[in-house]
């Protein structure tokens, strides 16, 4: 049975896959967005930066929360979301945005990225996101969010020339 935890400074130690999962899909993302192919190792270390900076926001508001999707201590796959954004377009209205979201690849097209996702905009509901933003992987990702019924807004970010797909929720 797969549950759901939200990591924070104390428990990120819990999920030994999770860095090696989360450096190799980091690594390959920012690769596929024709970004700098960088060691693993950098990855890592990004982790727990960004883990820092996370709490379980749904009890405690925190605008940026990392879910980790599993059975028992396995690791299915996990995203991080921020509820309030303000750094990837300059808009009218308040947006979150779903930083990164991955699958380990011996458990895709097996209705897990589904499940995750439901978590992750219930997360983002609860805490008063009604617009989420995101800049899918061009080379894995469009096919899935569009499936989960985001629209490109046509946008193009200069930095990675990804482009911002939005859904309203």
């Amino acid at each position: 049975m797969h549950e759901f935890t939200y990591l924070y400074r104390k428990n990120r130690r819990r999920f030994t896959q999770l860095k090696p999962l989360y450096a190799a899909y980091r690594r390959q993302t920012v690769i596929n967005h024709g970004g700098e192919d960088l060691p693993e190792r950098v990855f890592k270390r990004e982790l727990g930066r960004v883990l820092r900076h996370t709490d379980e926001c749904i009890w405690s508001n925190n605008p940026r929360c990392f879910i980790v999707l599993h059975e028992e201590d396995t690791v299915i796959g996990f995203a991080d979301i921020r509820a309030v954004s303000t750094d990837l377009l300059e808009t009218d209205y308040p947006y979150g945005t779903v930083e990164d979201f991955c699958i380990a690849e011996e458990y895709r097209n097996k209705g897990y990225g589904r499940i995750l996702y439901e978590r992750v905009e219930t997360v983002l509901r609860k805490n008063g996101t009604k617009t989420v933003l995101l800049t899918p992987d061009p080379k894995t990702g469009v096919g899935f969010w569009e499936k989960m019924g985001f629209i490109s807004t046509g946008e193009v970010l200069p930095d990675t020339e990804s482009f911002v797909y939005r859904k309203e929720i």
